[in-house]
């Protein structure tokens, strides 16, 4: 009596029956190969399930449920997994309420999840179409919102409203058992994150009336479902894989009562180790190197640990080691305003809130210092810069205030997914401004914006021959990187790196960029480009939306921001450039365009440059910000190449003259004030 959608993975019912079928009778009438399932996967040895042994000795399918049902509701098994749980709020209560009207949030964006017969349509893709909003619905984040909202009323309208949703979701769902199908209701990842919910709200809710009977076998059954469809098909060596065996975790240790939850626990638990090992450099970047991905990983790193030892587990000390040096590399990638850069496929996330939790969770004051800007804690020894060497990404700064100088230089592999080629990428930050950006991910869809998110047109790089770069290598092995190309000193910081790959260019060519920061300065970039041919160059800089741009000179370019801090680049060297700004273009190809968050974006100003070399040929950038006021051109500010090195003199914004000598190949650049 049902029939499938379009894609064939949604029943959808043809009358509403099903609602009011919530007695054990009820299922085992509609459902009796459910009732087999989960009395089989049973382990009936186990202490306290002596009743529904003897029910299932003597064929009696209904009386072993009642006593299994009676066993939970009894037992107060997991109150650690409950004990876990933060106080419930007002804020819970009012995203509960907006369950009864079919309301569901993906980040900025809200649907109203359409409805058949009763049954929500879990293949719904949103207003804007977009397979990321079906797949977050179905991770039922609302099943755990709607426990709070009944531990913080005792309204028992909440554990109907959760009762009728997971009977509506299992019923209706197609279980691909070990045909493993790419679809919205049972994507690995999915299975796997729904279960931090799960977990949570079948033991939430056993002292409730309104989950029903049928409610509770339902999800017994499905959880054995999902523990096998995990251990099954999880990925191996990628983010998911981490999300899936927290999920598989979850259920071995929250369901001891079947025979397969200590296998699937002690799995989850030795795959986990395995895939930090390979994921997890020694600087303690994911090898994603993208700051939300890196969160993402690093969240489902910290619950293994932290469901393990509530459920009295042992985890390795080394692991919780490891989890600290992914905070600290990730705490010392924060702009001042504690915002994190756009790397790799990274919405502008403030990560305040999260380093103040892990600076009180691992007792570390100069994260609580980091978080608060110097009010707060102990200052973190040595510079406040800080060198990743494994991920190649150099994060300057001039001190932990919010009026700080900051970058961010991309001087390492590309990442092991959802790469962009966004090599030798700088972003700056100075004065509370941010300036110099990366355009963001846009989002996942298969089209243009997402094509241009994966383009170097949307990054702080050079196109040559207006090709892209080929994101390679994708990642380093764990030997120590050579220190000769990089440095933090107290009077500036540098790093150099180089890039030779890009995307159908004929002959050979390699791009090496030098970025030298000046503490109270700016910065000093050189770019090198060695060929075999004439080329054409196009050197881009992107900046904030709000950032009021213009050309002066001919060729400089500057912000004109009437309030507050403004930036001027100056170009260097002897190539004659045109340059010219693009905002929010859409032909011939997109250019000027921001994604601050996933699905939205919005035009920004690209300066976009235009040169041209018959040889080999070193240039550079004069990047100042100016504290106060307009941002003056740089007067008599000069480069000279010899003798294997490149030599800049300038004035800095408060007149100081500088000289700056910076070797080409390998070595410390020495400063001159």
């Amino acid at each position: 009596a049902a029939a499938r959608d379009e894609r064939g993975k949604l029943i959808r019912p043809r009358d509403d029956s099903w609602l009011k079928a919530t007695t054990i009778k009820d299922l085992c009438e509609r459902c009796p190969e459910r009732i087999d399932l989960l009395l089989a996967a049973l382990d009936l040895d186990r202490a306290g399930l002596d009743g529904v042994k003897q029910a299932v000795d003597k064929g009696d399918k209904a009386a072993a449920c009642r006593e299994l049902l009676a066993s939970y509701r009894a037992g107060g098994q997991c109150q650690w997994i409950l004990a876990r749980l933060e106080k419930p709020e007002d804020h819970h209560v009012e995203r509960a309420d907006e369950v009864f009207q079919r309301r569901h949030h993906k980040g900025n964006t809200v649907g109203i999840v359409p409805e058949n017969n009763g049954a929500w349509d879990w293949n719904y893709t949103g207003p804007k179409k977009n397979r990321e909003y079906a797949f977050n619905l179905n991770r039922h984040k609302s099943f755990s919102t709607l426990l709070q909202a009944y531990r913080k009323t005792g309204d028992e309208k909440y554990a109907q409203a959760f009762d009728r949703l997971v009977r509506d979701w299992i019923l209706h769902t197609i279980y691909p058992g070990k045909k493993h199908e790419y679809v919205w209701t049972w994507r690995v990842l999915e299975a796997g994150l729904r279960m931090r919910h799960w977990t949570l709200a079948f033991h939430g809710f056993q002292q409730s009336e309104g989950f029903s009977p049928a409610g509770r076998l339902l999800m017994l059954s499905s959880f054995v479902q999902h523990g096998r469809y995990l251990k099954m098909h999880h990925w191996d060596r990628h983010n998911h894989a981490l999300m899936e065996f927290d999920g598989l975790n979850r259920i071995g240790l929250t369901l001891p009562e079947l025979k397969e939850a200590e296998g699937w626990h002690r799995y989850a638990l030795q795959k986990m180790l395995a895939e930090m090992d390979h994921q997890v450099y020694p600087d303690g970047a994911h090898d994603e190197l993208s700051s939300g991905y890196h969160w993402v990983s690093l969240k489902s790193y910290e619950e293994i640990d932290a469901i393990c030892r509530a459920a009295g587990r042992e985890v390795p000390e080394d692991y919780r080691r490891r989890l600290v040096d992914m905070y600290d590399y990730w705490t010392g990638l924060v702009r001042p305003d504690l915002s994190l850069p756009q790397n790799n496929r990274s919405d502008r996330q403030d990560a305040r809130q999260r380093i103040l939790d892990a600076a009180e969770k691992y007792n570390r004051p100069d994260w609580r210092y980091i978080a608060t800007s110097g009010k707060e804690g102990e200052r973190p020894q040595g510079l406040p810069s800080r060198m990743a060497p494994y991920a190649g990404h150099l994060v300057s700064r001039d001190d932990w205030s919010e009026d700080a100088l900051w970058s961010f230089f991309d001087a390492g592999p590309a990442g092991a997914a959802w790469v962009h080629p966004d090599a030798l990428h700088l972003s700056v930050s100075a004065y509370g401004k941010d300036f110099l950006i990366d355009s963001g991910r846009f989002w996942y869809m298969r089209d243009r914006w997402t094509d241009f998110a994966h383009s170097s047109r949307s990054h702080n790089v050079i196109l040559i021959d207006g090709r892209d770069q080929q994101p390679q290598p994708k990642k380093v092995d764990n030997a120590l990187p050579p220190q000769k190309h990089w440095a933090l000193t107290e009077a500036f910081d540098y790093a150099r790196a180089t890039h030779d790959r890009f995307e159908k260019l004929e002959g050979k060519v390699a791009h090496t960029r030098i970025v030298v920061f000046l503490r109270k300065i700016g910065w000093v970039v050189i770019d090198r480009i060695v060929t075999d041919r004439a080329r054409e160059l196009t050197p881009m800089w992107r900046f904030r939306p709000e950032r009021r741009v213009e050309v002066a000179d001919g060729a400089v370019v500057r912000t004109v921001d009437e309030e507050g801090a403004n930036l001027c680049i100056t170009p260097l060297g002897h190539i004659d450039w045109q340059a010219k700004l693009i905002r929010g273009r859409e032909k011939p190809h997109l250019q000027g365009w921001y994604s601050e968050v996933a699905t939205e974006w919005e035009p920004n100003t690209c300066a976009e440059y235009h040169g041209r070399i018959g040889k080999d040929a070193v240039f550079g950038w004069l990047i100042l910000p100016f504290q106060d006021g307009a941002a003056a051109v740089a007067a008599n500010a000069t480069l000279d190449v010899t003798d294997g090195s490149a030599r800049v003199q300038f004035r800095s914004p408060r007149g100081k003259a500088v000289k700056l000598t910076i070797p080409l190949e390998e070595g410390i650049p020495t400063l001159d004030l």
